[in-house]
């Protein structure tokens, strides 16, 4: 297992002593320590910390020079791995690090990953193919939780992007073969744009520091409902998720709420062309909506 990440201090006593004394070790390397010059005696060594107190006696000689004593404070350290827009990721391989040794767990179909360890600050690391997608680094105090934003770009905006670009080409071939008049065209086109929108950065804000080189910028998404921050000092990244409020979250939701009704709307006023009154009312609703969405 890991050594523990905090300064402990062992104390050997024995009940044999004329004057009952705490000896201390000399600390030789991570979790391990030497107590020298003990007579022959039974021994009781004890390690405590906070309400935890871990203890183990023995007997010089017959017992050897080596004892091993399992140090029980151990917390529970939840990760919830997410991609760059704010999903969460399953089935994704999760190191953790600390004085050169590693543990490794998966996430799960909710992209948490749990580790019990001992106190200790440790990296938290994502690998794909070799390479780091994403680390964090964190101390263990006590049961804690926090959340890792990976690199990985989620395919759901591409498909819908492709999805968007083939309603553009198909509305273009629809007009050139004069299947499709101009204004189902536009509606056609203000469709695909309505869907490009809403998997698009919603707003975007950027900036940039010269020394130290470093840029930071923040996009805010409508699926999910999610503000990222991305972070770029030298060749090093870190994405990090922002806390939205309740109200925040209901905006972002009633503004996808009304892109996505506009859509249907737009949808709703090519397919019933006959009525043009009522399809000109479905137009002028949907620009209207769209207009408060924007």
């Amino acid at each position: 297992g890991l050594p523990p990440g905090i300064s402990i201090n062992p104390v050997a006593t024995s009940e044999e002593m004329e004057t009952p004394t705490n000896i201390f070790p000399k600390e030789v390397e991570p979790g391990a320590y030497l107590f020298t010059n003990l007579p022959k005696a039974r021994y009781k060594i004890q390690i405590s910390y906070k309400t935890f107190l871990d203890e183990i006696t023995f007997q010089i000689p017959d017992d050897g020079d080596k004892v091993e004593l399992e140090f029980s404070p151990m917390f529970q350290l939840t990760t919830t791995v997410f991609d760059s827009r704010g999903s969460t990721v399953s089935k994704m391989a999760i190191d953790i690090t600390r004085a050169g040794k590693s543990l490794q767990n998966t996430t799960d179909a909710n992209g948490v990953v749990s580790f019990f360890i001992p106190v200790g600050s440790y990296l938290i690391k994502a690998s794909s193919d070799g390479n780091s997608i994403g680390e964090k680094q964190v101390d263990v105090l006590r049961d804690e939780s926090t959340d890792l934003v990976t690199s990985i770009e989620p395919v759901f905006p591409l498909i819908m992007i492709i999805f968007a670009l083939l309603i553009i080409g198909g509305g273009t071939v629809l007009i050139l073969l004069k299947k499709c008049t101009l204004a189902s065209f536009l509606k056609l086109f203000g469709v695909a744009l309505c869907i490009i929108a809403v998997v698009m950065p919603w707003w975007g804000l950027s900036g940039a520091a010269a020394t130290p080189s470093a840029v930071r910028s923040t996009s805010a998404f409508l699926i999910p409902q999610t503000i990222v921050t991305t972070t770029t000092v030298g060749t090093h990244s870190e994405i990090e998720l922002a806390n939205l409020p309740g109200e925040f979250s209901l905006f972002i939701f009633a503004v996808l709420i009304i892109v996505c009704i506009t859509c249907f709307l737009l949808l709703g006023s090519i397919g019933i062309k006959k009525y043009k009154k009522l399809a000109f009312v479905l137009t002028v609703l949907s620009i209207i909506l769209l207009s408060c969405a924007v």
